[in-house]
């Protein structure tokens, strides 16, 4: 279906791909696994023919269609949820634009229009026909958003939902490849689960980076790993990769040493029996023998990590924050009404619930970001509290450099100092004059850990801490996280990282606060035997079936004015 032959790329004077070979053929769903900077979102690009090889060729599949979710979406201006999502279809959004047009012609009486409408009707029902709404529709449902929410104006939607309606429009249309970049960032936890079940059926091939490891080992079937210019390939899901990984790295450096001792021990011979009359000839011989040989490479790794040791926080009072009979509401939407709420010292609480119940509100009263509309948010004797912000800019100065953005928080720290704080979170040499604004994802969420994690606080909020980094870089921040002494509170959709960090849970769900104060396995095997199933976020831990194209679902007006359910 799309092949690379002998790949080349350059971005600057860095070597991002050095004769790469791969292919992707249909129903394959590859894992791409690299650092941040290794090129993958380069390698989508170039897929998509928006980038360009320097050397090699990109062969495709006669009309091939490619659908591409990008890390970043410029955000949407016009039109409704619904109405953006019905715009975004590919040939099926083409097709329903062609029928309304020759509909219009027919009741205006052109006879042009008579003509054309067995076509328009003909390429309509072949790209999806009526079924795509509802298909449409129920993607939607699955990805989070409320049948309210379709008839909202796109303006409206923050970042993260507006690229969960990209990621809607490109489920929809049923495309031959899916090029996927981070998808999971802006999904919770029930969403995530939803699009596991989706991809896992998914007719056409899906080539996808992620640094969920739970999410990739239950989707992919096949591995890419791109590291040093070259691309690896490795049957499998993640955990069959690694020890693919480790055994063939042992295999090329065996294959290495063993060339590397014949090439010394032909060339002592060269060097002992040169000079010699009676045996140069033979060391004439070698030495052509030793030029003709093939170099096997020494394995390559990419070892290097962040370095994260947060300093010892000073030790607060045993209630950390309280909520005291607080109400919050955006408008006349109420959120939380009557609530009240502890976090004790040494709790690692993690926040978990659908998108739109409240977490990132509770988390940023909490943090003092949100005033309540009643109540108070009372912090503990001698509490430090900081915040990390899920959207990464409401914590960087974009127009600064790296340098000056952690001088911000260390204004008396020496340049030296700083620089050594940087180079544990990866920024060395030049790049600490980097500025913000040209900064990848994962470069800017380790600047904003640098900025957050350096400092002696005793209370850390963070929002999706892990969106952007790699796993080596996830793992790294685990077990800086599980020594930390201070008090923590996070939200994430990373199961793995939840479990390995968090003590406690709060649930929230419909504007009701639940405290469990047990581990997130504990958590899941307590909610699998409730019975109340109305809530949503229990259709994570019940295994209930999610909204599929075929599956009912709440009547609407669509954009015709007719229902489409």
């Amino acid at each position: 279906m799309i092949r690379l032959n002998n790949a080349s790329k350059m971005f600057g004077n860095q070597t991002l791909y050095d004769g790469i070979e791969a292919s992707i053929v249909r129903g394959e769903r590859i894992g791409l696994l690299g650092k941040n900077g290794a090129g993958k979102s380069t390698l989508f690009k170039v897929l998509m023919g928006t980038e360009h090889l320097d050397n090699g060729q990109l062969l495709k599949d006669r009309k091939i269609s490619i659908g591409y979710l990008p890390q970043e979406i410029h955000p949407l201006k016009e039109g409704t949820v619904f109405e953006n999502m019905l715009n975004h279809l590919g040939p099926w959004t083409a097709a329903d634009q062609k029928l309304k047009a020759v509909m219009v012609g027919l009741e205006d009486g052109d006879p042009k229009a008579l003509a054309q409408y067995d076509d328009a009707m003909e390429a309509f029902l072949s790209t999806g026909g009526y079924e795509m709404e509802s298909r449409a529709k129920a993607i939607l449902l699955g990805l989070g958003f409320s049948v309210p929410q379709l008839d909202h104006p796109v303006a409206t939607l923050s970042g993260g939902w507006a690229m969960r309606l990209a990621l809607g429009g490109m489920l929809a249309f049923e495309h031959d490849l899916l090029l996927l970049d981070e998808p999971t960032n802006h999904l919770d936890l029930l969403s995530v689960k939803w699009f596991e079940d989706f991809l896992q059926s998914y007719p056409g091939a899906i080539l996808i980076t992620c640094h969920d490891r739970d999410f990739l080992d239950r989707v992919i079937t096949k591995t890419f790993e791109l590291e040093f210019g070259k691309l690896y390939s490795y049957p499998g899901n993640y955990s069959a990769y690694i020890p693919q990984k480790v055994q063939r790295i042992a295999i090329q450096q065996s294959s290495f040493d063993g060339q590397q001792k014949k090439i010394k021990e032909m060339q002592d011979f060269v060097d002992r029996n040169k000079a010699r009359a009676s045996t140069a000839s033979r060391a004439q011989s070698r030495l052509k023998a030793i030029e003709k040989i093939e170099r096997i490479d020494a394995p390559q790794t990419d070892t290097s990590t962040m370095r994260i040791k947060l300093p010892d926080p000073p030790r607060s009072g045993q209630v950390v924050a309280k909520l005291d009979n607080l109400g919050f509401a955006y408008g006349q939407k109420v959120v939380y009404a009557n609530l009240s709420l502890e976090v004790q010292r040494g709790d690692k609480v993690v926040l978990v619930g659908p998108n739109g119940a409240g977490k990132t509100t509770l988390m940023k009263l909490f943090a003092g970001v949100h005033k309540p509309t009643r109540g108070e948010v009372i912090l503990g004797a001698n509490v430090f509290p900081t915040y990390f912000a899920q959207h990464r800019v409401e914590a960087l100065n974009l127009k600064s450099t790296v340098i000056a953005n952690l001088r911000e928080v260390h204004p008396n720290a020496s340049e030296g100092l700083l620089r050594n704080m940087l180079g544990s979170f990866l920024f060395s040499g030049e790049t600490v004059e980097k500025p913000v604004s040209a900064l990848s994802g994962g470069e800017k969420t380790r600047l904003c850990l640098a900025k957050i994690l350096t400092v002696a606080n005793n209370f850390i909020m963070m929002d999706e801490p892990t969106n952007h980094l790699d796993i080596a870089s996830r793992d790294i921040l685990e077990v800086a996280l599980q020594a930390y002494e201070g008090t923590l509170c996070f939200i994430s959709h990373d199961e793995h990282f939840i479990r390995a960090v968090g003590t406690k849970v709060i649930e929230v769900d419909r504007g009701k606060v639940t405290v469990f104060p047990t581990t997130y396995e504990s958590y899941l095997y307590m909610k699998s035997q409730q019975q109340d199933v109305d809530s949503p976020f229990t259709a994570l831990t019940r295994g209930l079936k999610m909204p599929t194209a075929s599956d009912k679902v709440p009547e609407r007006k669509g954009a015709r004015g007719v229902s489409v359910a």
